[in-house]
């Protein structure tokens, strides 16, 4: 009988297989064409990356080792920022690289960002260990969603990949659900868990199926059964993290970079802006360490950046399935795994009607 790894390694690779000539295909290029078709005088999502400073140290992450200089954003510029985008309204992304509440004035800016109703919605990104009963009933009150990235439910396990204290941000986190079920106007909560352990291990845990009754939606990826954490741009090296985690992984092929060898269209180049503490835009989410400097708020407006040269020359590269002439995209495996297709089709495979 065949052992339970290598059943999952052949699933895996029959998946991967699958997902390559799909997106190969004339009609993945098809969905690009749309996606082209569809680009918007702004940036539908702005995402703010207010400080790249972290309190945590997670074993999948670059930002412990971040080259890039370290800072917060002043309120001048954040303010000038959100005055510019205000004018076209959209989404607002908190905190991409780094841990938001390490911002000190990061509730300041928020309550700024309240000032203008065509601004649709906030979302703040947390790790929650400064998520204090304070900092939660004030963003209730300021109607900003929240993003847990809370990855592991065992206390052993999230301390020796996070490198953070469980007991705090468990804490954090049950009385911002609590608060949050009490109140009038409750906002969503999402709790991301990107975890070492099977999907199985985590959901007879007493502790997610109390997190699952509070909050608005838990997004449970086991790493062992998908290729769930990205390379930051071939800044991460994902090999020496399962040789740690997974080493049979490593032994039997079954977490290999497939991801860089297709051409796949990105939606970050379409649907998202990302700027960092100093007021800089990078080309997306996966570029922390700002290889790729596609304009800077400072200077310019948004719409300016956005209808650029520097980003419209990428685009049009990924247009012609050329990715390869980036050097950033080249190396980047963030977009284009097995899972990220969910971006794209619904569980019977059919083009989701609201992705683009």
């Amino acid at each position: 009988m065949m052992k339970p790894q290598i059943l999952q390694s052949t699933i895996f690779q029959t998946l991967n297989n699958y997902r390559r000539k799909i997106l190969e295909s004339r009609y993945f290029d098809f969905l690009l064409n749309l996606l082209i078709s569809r680009l918007e005088d702004h940036p539908p999502i702005l995402t703010i990356d207010t400080t790249n400073h972290c309190n945590a140290r997670c074993s999948w992450c670059h930002n412990p080792d971040l080259q890039y200089p370290r800072g917060v954003m002043s309120q001048k510029l954040f303010e000038k920022i959100i005055d510019n985008y205000s004018q076209y309204g959209g989404k607002i992304w908190l905190a991409t690289f780094g841990e938001p509440f390490m911002d000190k004035s990061i509730l300041k800016k928020i309550q700024y960002i309240k000032k203008y109703n065509s601004i649709e919605n906030t979302t703040l990104l947390t790790n929650g260990l400064l998520l204090t009963p304070d900092n939660s009933r004030q963003l209730i009150d300021l109607k900003t969603d929240v993003e847990i990235s809370l990855d592991e439910i065992d206390k052993g396990k999230f301390e020796l990949v996070k490198n953070i204290d469980f007991d705090t941000v468990i804490k954090n986190l049950l009385f911002l659900l609590e608060e949050n079920k009490k109140s009038e106007s409750p906002v969503n909560i999402i709790i991301r868990i990107k975890t070492i352990q099977s999907k199985r291990e985590v959901e007879k845990s007493d502790l997610y199926q109390r997190l699952k009754e509070l909050s608005s939606f838990i997004d449970l990826t086991p790493i062992a059964s998908s290729d769930s954490i990205a390379n930051w741009a071939g800044n991460f090296n994902k090999s020496k993290f399962f040789e740690k985690f997974y080493p049979e992984t490593v032994l039997n092929g079954r977490y290999k970079n497939y991801n860089l060898q297709n051409n796949a269209p990105c939606s970050q180049l379409w649907k998202n802006m990302v700027v960092m503490w100093d007021g800089k835009v990078v080309l997306c989410c996966a570029d922390m360490e700002g290889e790729v400097v596609i304009g800077d708020l400072n200077r310019s407006s948004i719409v300016d950046v956005w209808k650029g040269e520097k980003i419209e020359t990428v685009r049009e590269l990924f247009k012609n399935r050329l990715k390869s002439k980036i050097p950033l995209c080249k190396k980047c495996d963030l977009h284009q795994g097995w899972q990220y297709l969910k971006k794209y089709f619904n569980s019977t495979g059919c083009l989701h009607k609201d992705v683009f």
